[in-house]
């Protein structure tokens, strides 16, 4: 896996939009915040253009953003402005061998999920599961998911991910797994398996988060990754933060409880309560990198 150059004081950051739209009044604060922590921007037409249904535009223009983005030598990192619904639309409309031949930090979560997946599997590169500049900077930059995000975009040997003081990482399994991490929202997840873009999912590391999912829409998600033998070949899993994914049936029967029960006796570790999702605050993970996970020390690392 390539681990793209570090991100510097001055450098140019580009903000693009490949999934849901902004205002423009929020994608010019969006840009101002950027600028004020010390870094050049340059804005992607998907960040300021109309938008397009429930989309940031067409999806030729989203889709030549993020392949102008990596092709352009002076921008050094492309932060997603937010995620939504629409980024899978653009898998077939990317210019993988430019992405490849130009590897640069790139970061989001939840529906840019797709995106992960995709470089992960067809470009060997490590991408950021962290914060969007709208979703999360301008209102929830705490510093908690500040130092975990820098430290993630600048990792010079090896990272632990700490959970925040209060929130105790928990385990439905025990044991220690070795594997590079992959993963994202569960709901983009599952719809990868059997696409193109599909990463090779053996002996590695699944990270498994998502958010507004009724607990029947999860075991639905879940089963079809037992189905399609991704449990299977994976060496171990960690799972995120599954914020408002609530059981409507039996309330008192929460997704936790419904975790514990599918994975106590898959004979692989399993962790949950990992401070990484849709909540605040969040934990950057740099996807592809090697992780180590230890059940016995609720320890989870990663390494170049």
């Amino acid at each position: 896996m390539i681990f793209p150059n570090r991100l510097t004081l001055g450098d140019t950051v580009g903000i693009v939009a490949p999934s849901s739209p902004v205002t423009p009044k929020r994608a010019q604060q969006c840009k101002e915040y950027i600028e004020s922590i010390g870094y050049t921007v340059l804005m992607g037409q998907s960040a300021t253009s109309s938008s397009h249904g429930y989309l940031a535009g067409e999806d030729s223009l989203r889709a030549n953003d993020i392949n102008e983005m990596f092709a352009n030598p002076s921008v050094k990192a492309i932060f997603c402005i937010r995620g939504g619904y629409g980024g899978n639309r653009l898998m077939r409309l990317l210019d993988y061998d430019v992405i490849r031949s130009n590897p640069k930090i790139f970061v989001g979560y939840s529906d840019i999920t797709s995106f992960h997946l995709a470089f992960h599997s067809l470009c060997n590169l490590v991408t950021f599961h962290g914060p969007m500049v709208s979703s999360n900077m301008l209102d929830h930059f705490d510093d908690y998911t500040n130092h975990s995000f820098f430290k993630a975009l600048n990792l010079n040997t090896a990272l632990q991910l700490c959970n925040p003081s209060g929130n105790d990482m928990g385990v439905i399994h025990d044991g220690c797994a070795c594997g590079e991490i992959i993963g994202g929202c569960l709901s983009l997840v599952s719809p990868a398996i059997g696409t193109f873009y599909q990463p090779d999912f053996r002996n590695k590391i699944l990270f498994l988060e998502d958010v507004d999912e009724s607990l029947p829409r999860c075991d639905k998600m879940i089963e079809h990754l037992f189905h399609a033998g991704i449990i299977d070949q994976v060496s171990g899993i960690i799972l995120g933060e599954f914020l408002d994914c609530n059981n409507s049936y039996d309330p008192s029967y929460t997704i936790i409880d419904y975790f514990k029960d599918r994975f106590a006796h898959i004979g692989k570790p399993v962790m949950y309560n990992i401070k990484s999702g849709h909540g605040h605050p969040m934990a950057t993970i740099p996807f592809g990198t090697l992780c180590r996970m230890n059940t016995f020390n609720r320890c989870i690392s990663f390494k170049r």
